[in-house]
């Protein structure tokens, strides 16, 4: 590949990580809601702690235990926690499968994963809250250490992601 394709395809990583220019909700108020609709009931080996998110980075990836996408991008979910979890990084996976618990429980006891992993309420599967309705899986969902939704990304993280988030944790 050649040098101009890899600073290409570097420079469209960076503008989709960085989303357009939304002026997403800054209120600690929304970010707290967000985290009552996610509350809706963890599962799995790792609690969900709601309270407090304060001086967290918190990254929420909505996603399904039936989304090939979704699951691809788990190590890579894995890597950004392993790096940056002791730095104040949170990952939260909110299922987003019809079954629920059901299905979520199996796949977090499995799967061994080092984050929670919880349903998402059904007001939240319906659109029913300020993100609007998750349109696409995987979907994801970063939120600062002041309580600003930094970006909403739909599609999977790539492994290239590790060395961007670095700017999140100086």
């Amino acid at each position: 590949m050649g040098y101009a394709r890899i600073v290409v395809l570097k420079a469209a990583l960076l503008v989709s990580l960085l989303g357009c220019a939304h002026p997403y909700p800054k209120s600690p108020e929304r970010i707290r809601s967000l985290a009552r609709e996610l509350n809706s009931g963890w599962v799995g080996p790792v609690p969900f702690i709601a309270e407090p998110w304060e001086d967290k980075t918190i990254l929420i990836g909505f996603f399904a235990t039936w989304c090939f996408p979704c699951l691809l991008e788990i190590p890579v979910l894995q890597k950004l926690y392993e790096r940056y979890a002791d730095k104040g990084l949170l990952v939260i996976l909110a299922g987003m499968d019809l079954e629920g618990e059901k299905t979520l429980k199996v796949y977090s006891e499995m799967s061994h994963l080092p984050f929670p992993v919880v349903v998402a309420s059904e007001r939240l599967k319906a659109g029913n809250t300020w993100l609007g309705r998750i349109q696409q899986l995987p979907t994801h969902v970063l939120i600062n250490r002041h309580g600003e939704v930094v970006f909403i990304k739909t599609g999977s993280l790539s492994p290239e992601v590790l060395d961007d988030f670095k700017r999140w944790f100086r």
